[in-house]
């Protein structure tokens, strides 16, 4: 019994050597420095040494911890170059990366170039509209592509959709002074009557531009948007996290094959019935209510001159909501 009680002890105490003696190793430029100090300071205070020594002594002793900074600093670049790596490894491994603030808009200003498509399921598509679209068309144009827009939207003729709408974005507001307080169904309808106006504005400029849209009575706090390289879905704007899938990835295709699911149970517009109305550089309200009329989308009937005017400057000048 004391043989095995000396022999653990003995254990112990070897154990309790090597890694002392492994600490002293790693720690061996600390441990110089720290020496150095140690003797200098004695040696000061007991008057055996001059100041020279003691200059020099301090100033090897600052090299020393020159050099001890200097290590540690090229240790943590070299850590935090694996780190990064490992991170793009992951992410290159991961079929769903998720952005949050100014990377979402990042994410989707690299999604416009050179795509040749852009679907989106939503509310209103007040950043399609504004921001997206007059770009890609642009593109499209400069390098005489064709491009193609599938939209789903609210139906601005039901007043449940916008009612609905409207309760939904109150219910998740932070409080009384949210900007969704302040909605209104009216207004709601102008931003969808404008995204339309806007679709066949376009359509009538761009010779190789095709469009659709869809209109639906379901509210949703998410926009799903397709382009050709990538698929995007957010939430409220950019202060929500948004996932982004590759066009490499299968949930893609998955995501796609869901948007055209759901578009074919939209009420369609037809879009095409457009050309059958001339729109000005600056449509009047004449036009737009011709132009409403014969694509089978009605306007309220207490829709004043002035309300149709508004439209067409959402459609057509509105600022990117977004934008700082």
């Amino acid at each position: 019994m004391l043989l095995c009680i000396s022999k653990c002890i003995k254990l112990g105490w070897q154990a309790t050597v090597k890694r002392a003696f492994l600490w002293a190793v790693s720690n061996a430029d600390t441990l110089v420095a720290l020496t150095i100090a140690v003797l200098v300071s004695i040696l000061s205070l007991a008057g055996s040494v001059s100041s020279a020594i003691v200059e020099n002594a301090t100033v090897a002793t600052l090299a020393v911890l020159a050099f001890i900074l200097l290590h540690d600093r090229k240790l943590q670049e070299g850590s935090r170059e694996q780190f990064k790596r490992l991170e793009q490894k992951f992410d290159a491994q991961n079929p769903i990366r998720i952005v949050t603030g100014q990377d979402i808009t990042r994410a989707i200003i690299e999604a416009q170039e050179n795509t040749e498509q852009w679907f989106f399921r939503g509310s209103t598509a007040t950043y399609v509209r504004t921001a997206i679209l007059p770009d890609c068309i642009r593109r499209a144009r400069r390098a005489g592509k064709e491009f193609r827009a599938r939209l789903e939207i609210l139906d601005p003729t039901s007043d449940e959709a916008c009612e609905n709408y409207i309760r939904l974005y109150r219910s998740l507001a932070e409080g009384p002074g949210s900007p969704e307080m302040s909605w209104t169904v009216k207004g709601t309808r102008i931003e969808l009557y404008a995204t339309i106006v806007a679709i066949c504005w376009h359509r009538q400029r761009y010779e190789y531009f095709t469009a659709e849209i869809g209109l639906s009575k379901m509210a949703s706090t998410f926009r799903w948007e397709a382009s050709t390289h990538c698929f995007i879905l957010t939430q409220r704007g950019p202060r929500f996290p948004a996932m982004l899938i590759e066009q490499k990835e299968p949930f893609y295709n998955l995501l796609v094959s869901e948007l055209s699911a759901s578009f074919r149970q939209a009420r369609r517009v037809p879009v095409e019935l457009a050309a059958t109305v001339k729109l000005s550089d600056e449509p009047t309200p004449e036009e737009a209510r011709t132009l409403f009329s014969a694509i089978g989308v009605a306007l309220p009937s207490d829709f004043s001159d002035e309300d149709i005017s508004t439209i067409i400057a959402e459609a057509l000048h509105a600022e990117n909501p977004y934008r700082k």
